[in-house]
């Protein structure tokens, strides 16, 4: 898997965590309507605690 998200990401010119953070923003978009806009983070960690997809280990 990550070979392929390597490969798609270098495809479209960007790193695989940007990549990554695209998939997850246009998921969690698909539920806004009932959570609200998503919160942009300083990471990926800090965007899925953020979010409330990851609890943090505080």
């Amino acid at each position: 898997m990550p070979d392929r998200l390597e490969r798609y990401a270098s495809d479209l010119g960007i790193a695989p965590e940007q990549l990554i953070r695209r998939f997850i923003s246009e998921s969690m978009a698909k539920v806004e309507g009932s959570t609200g806009p998503a919160e942009p983070g300083g990471s990926l960690e800090d965007f899925l605690v953020r979010n409330c997809v990851r609890k943090t280990d505080r």
